[in-house]
């Protein structure tokens, strides 16, 4: 498909029909040019914890010192000329030129790259940093104000993550003076500094020595501090900005509901009529195709009927789509599917589908009042669901919207069964029918699978896709991808992944991995069946993860790293403070 091809999306709806689909302009990536984004997916983009924003933060400080280390260098290169001192001290200085020279480099290169820069190599290349500046230090005079230039040196690696390399560079600073003057007061060492410890007294030189590692250890630990006040300052950030895009999540979703709601109750255009032998009452829901009302059957058993709106029986594709669902949702006779009565079609004056009454309310109503699902109910949400879409598949057929909106939540259950997948509208016959949509994207953009997004053939694993994106919303509290229009979801979802579950401080680690699998971009990558899903759920909950998932998982987010998460619109769209 060319960019700028013209590709009908369906929105988010809150009933079980179908709305009127959304015409978008927007380019959309085919299958086979599944990558991520070069623009946005950087290192920077894997930042998701407070400890990644500091990691970010001390390897741009890191490369920057070890630039300005260069400058430096050739500074002091070019002004030994104008210096004086033995050659033994100039000898020395140039010796620690070279090694302050090479450690910087080395840390400028390490820094580079976020794999690059780890423990290892920064307990070499500090340290060695310190020892190039006590060579200078000699030249100049131990005890001289060339000594503050480990000052500096001392804050940055001071306010690192990796506690021990700034104690040993620490270590190699505090010890290294002591250790010279020393040397040097007891004349092992030549005193051939330009400022000469000879010129001072035993008192004024031990005084002297004790402000200096006074001044180092006060640095030290001030960094020290300050590193974990910083690292605590950006946790509760994280924590709030989390919960303020929750809240944001929630309230979309209601205004979602309260659009429904408003729709929902009282009587409607056939209240008090008769369609095949059942007696319609109160209104249910109404959509874009039609509405679905309140019904008692012949032998009086409760019923829903979806009836096909007024305007729509005029529309050839509506109806045709309409009466392909009926087909569909009466071929299906499975316990976690929402069963068909009866079908009212032509000659019929009024295109109908009856179905069974279901007593509860859907996933996306219950999340409303309950943003975090229990691991539990997840798994066997999971389960009951995977059911229903693996009993679709095996009639060849792929529901292609599953979302909150069409998955039922029984109260009381029914024969054992607490979820049942709604609404088949939007659904792909894979033999025998296939689709009234052309080839267009039909669907809800954020629980949209990839292969979906860009046009491409669906089966039961894009389904399964769906599935996992309702999951994670029930863990995490946010829908795996949100954004302002349709366009941007859509490219989000063929070209990022979402942010990483366990930074919602929900669920542990261990449930990583197993979204890294269920929400891979191509559909070879992800689980083969929702009990293979489910079961990766209920180990991740007693933090088990197996090895094979492990490794699997990990080579996906190596190729598709975890994306920042959502910046809520309450601190995104706040103008900055002067």
């Amino acid at each position: 498909m060319e960019s700028g091809d013209e590709r009908v999306v369906t929105g988010e709806h809150g009933s079980s029909d179908e709305l009127p689909p959304t015409r978008v302009s927007a380019p959309v990536p085919s299958g086979d040019a599944l990558l991520p984004s070069p623009s946005r997916e950087t290192a920077a983009s894997t930042i998701v914890t407070a400890g990644d924003a500091l990691d970010e933060e001390e390897r741009t400080r890191t490369r920057l010192l070890g630039l300005s280390g260069f400058a430096v260098n050739a500074l002091g290169a070019l002004a030994l000329p104008l210096f004086g001192g033995t050659p033994l001290s100039r000898s020395l200085f140039v010796v620690g030129l070279l090694i302050h020279a090479v450690a910087n480099f080395g840390l400028f290169y390490v820094s580079g790259r976020p794999e690059r820069f780890h423990a290892r190599s920064l307990r070499v290349l500090w340290p060695a940093s310190f020892v190039g500046l006590h060579l200078v230090t000699f030249f100049f005079g131990t005890l001289s104000v060339a000594a503050v230039a480990h000052v500096l040196g001392l804050y940055i690696v001071g306010i690192s993550r990796h506690r021990r390399v700034a104690s040993m560079s620490y270590a190699v600073i505090a010890g290294g003076t002591a250790i010279m003057v020393a040397l040097q007061w007891r004349g092992v060492l030549p005193d051939d500094g330009i400022v000469s410890l000879s010129t001072l007294s035993g008192v004024e030189v031990l005084a002297m020595l004790v402000l200096l590692e006074a001044m180092f250890l006060a640095v030290y630990a001030i960094s020290r501090e300050a590193r974990g006040r910083l690292a605590t300052a950006l946790e509760q950030l994280r924590v709030v900005t989390r919960a303020v895009a929750q809240r944001d999540a929630v309230l979309e979703e209601a205004r979602e509901d309260f659009r429904r709601v408003a729709q929902v109750g009282g009587r409607g255009r056939f209240t008090g009529g008769v369609l095949g032998g059942f007696r319609l009452e109160n209104l249910l829901g109404r959509g874009g195709m039609g509405e679905i009302y309140e019904a008692v059957g012949p032998d009086g058993e409760d019923a829903a009927i979806k009836v096909l709106k007024q305007d729509a029986v005029h529309d050839d594709d509506a109806l045709a789509r309409f009466f392909r669902e009926s087909r569909v949702a009466a071929s299906l006779v499975a316990p976690n599917v929402v069963r068909v009565l009866e079908v009212g079609g032509p000659p019929a004056d009024v295109p109908y589908i009856a179905m069974e009454r279901l007593h509860g309310e859907d996933l996306a109503s219950y999340l409303g009042e309950h943003p975090h699902v229990p691991v539990s109910e997840v798994v066997r949400m999971v389960r009951e669901v995977g059911r229903g879409i693996a009993s679709a598949a095996a009639a060849g057929v792929t529901h292609r919207d599953i979302k909150p909106q069409n998955v039922f939540r029984l109260d009381p259950e029914v024969d054992g069964v607490r979820y049942k997948v709604l609404d088949f509208g939007v659904s792909t016959l894979s033999r025998g029918g296939g689709t009234l949509t052309q080839g267009a994207i039909i669907g809800t953009p954020g629980y949209m699978a990839p292969e979906q997004a860009s046009a491409e053939p669906v089966d039961l694993r894009t389904d399964l896709y769906g599935l996992a994106a309702v999951a994670y919303r029930c863990l995490v509290g946010l829908p795996p991808f949100r954004g302002r229009d349709t366009a941007a979801l859509l490219l989000d979802v063929t070209r990022r992944m979402p942010p990483r579950p366990s930074d919602a401080g929900s669920v542990g680690p261990a449930f990583d991995a197993v979204f890294a699998v269920a929400l891979a971009k191509r559909p070879t990558e992800r689980f083969r069946s929702a009990d293979a899903f489910a079961d990766a759920l209920a180990d991740a909950e007693r933090g088990v993860v197996e090895d094979a998932l492990s490794a699997r998982a990990k080579r996906l987010v190596a190729r598709w790293p975890w994306s920042r998460g959502p910046e809520p619109r309450a601190l995104a769209e706040r103008p900055e403070l002067s």
